[in-house]
């Protein structure tokens, strides 16, 4: 057998190659065709017994898939190579079909998403090429359960037995609301923290913070009027034991059970067109923690009528200017017995101020007839607590 090159094209034959030059013109049934011998299609022949054939790249023949076919001539002119197998793409079936002496080379077929023969999280998965076989193989193998709503197991159920509850965890809170337990909604998939206590009212001077708002209710400045230590008054106002007269009180609130209070003409009515200020020694701020309220808290026997006007107030060094936190609005309070009173001062003390003071004032007109103010028991706390 002889052979011949061919360009992109071959044609064996028992007696020879023959070549298929595209464009060279020359006789032959198809035009164009250089009918040089045996074997191209179209092009004359003498009847014979069937011949060999394989219309692609020499060197791919009988490499892999690749094969030659048989030709025969009919009515004096050559048929169709039959039955040849030439190079084509690759595919993944354990077969060199593009005859390059490699099997699946590329792995072919690789790469796109499936859905693999797997519950859960575990169906998702990829074509893989693998021994000659294009299989989905799964992106996920089975792990322990999560509270996520999703089948992490693979065994065709989401979230059962509630998986991650009944473990500690911080619920981001304050105080006595931040220890907490994880609960699985298995129905939402969702898990969650739910605080070990709820919030309640603040209880003064513990070390919890029992509101969960960030203060203890910790008392920060005390004074119970046993003695003057800095304050300032002005006016009637004075700081004394207590006595009858005018319905002030007849003793204190402290503990200590002193008798010692803070008031306006203690043991007697506020005198007619006066006016006063009671006011506290400078206060920090520094005590406090960062982003803390601050509440006074404090007692209260106060006797006024529409004649009085009655205020507390407070300054700080930023703003040196009084700013009322509390005004009897000229209207009439008799307070029959010890009142306790919280006020929250927080939001009217100077962003970045550093000390800040209170003071109680009154005036009164031509009718007093009332006692006025009586105080006891002043408390600066960083929360608002009973």
């Amino acid at each position: 057998m002889t052979t011949a090159s061919m360009g992109c094209a071959a044609i064996v034959g028992v007696d020879g190659v023959y070549s298929e030059p595209a464009g060279n013109g020359g006789g032959g049934a198809g035009g164009g065709q250089v009918c040089t011998g045996k074997g191209v299609e179209g092009c004359p022949c003498s009847d014979g017994p069937p011949e060999q054939c394989y219309q692609a790249p020499l060197e791919t023949l009988n490499i892999g898939a690749c094969k030659a076919g048989t030709q025969t001539c009919v009515s004096d002119v050559w048929g169709p190579c039959e039955g040849a197998v030439v190079p084509a793409e690759e595919t993944c079936n354990g077969v060199d079909d593009d005859c390059d002496g490699e099997v699946d080379e590329g792995n072919p077929g690789e790469g796109a998403d499936c859905m693999a023969d797997a519950p859960g999280e575990c169906r998702r998965g990829t074509m893989k090429c693998s021994a000659g076989t294009l299989a989905c193989v799964s992106n996920h193998q089975p792990e322990p359960e999560k509270c996520d709503g999703l089948d992490n197991d693979c065994d065709g159920d989401a979230d059962e037995g509630k998986p991650d509850e009944n473990l500690p965890c911080d619920t981001k809170q304050k105080g006595i609301c931040k220890e907490g337990t994880t609960r699985c909604d298995a129905e939402a998939g969702v898990l969650t923290c739910e605080p070990l206590q709820n919030a309640k009212p603040e209880v003064c001077g513990t070390d919890d913070d029992e509101d969960c708002d960030g203060g203890k209710g910790k008392a920060f400045f005390t004074h119970t009027f046993s003695s003057v230590d800095g304050w300032i008054f002005t006016g009637a106002w004075g700081i004394k034991k207590a006595a009858s007269g005018c319905s002030d009180p007849t003793d204190d609130t402290t503990s200590s059970v002193d008798g010692m209070l803070a008031g306006v003409n203690v043991g007697g009515c506020a005198p007619q067109n006066s006016s006063g200020q009671l006011t506290s020694p400078q206060m920090s701020m520094n005590v406090f923690e960062p982003g803390s309220q601050i509440w006074l808290k404090y007692k209260r026997r106060l006797q006024t009528s529409s004649s009085m006007q009655n205020a507390i107030e407070v300054r700080d060094n930023v703003s040196s200017a009084w700013k009322p936190v509390w005004t009897s609005d000229a209207e009439t309070i008799n307070d029959a017995s010890w009142q306790s009173d919280t006020i929250e001062l927080t939001s009217k003390i100077t962003a970045g101020a550093s000390q800040f003071q209170l003071r109680w004032t009154y005036v009164t007109g031509v009718a007093a007839d009332q006692g006025g103010w009586s105080i006891d028991d002043v408390e600066i706390l960083d929360d608002d607590c009973q």
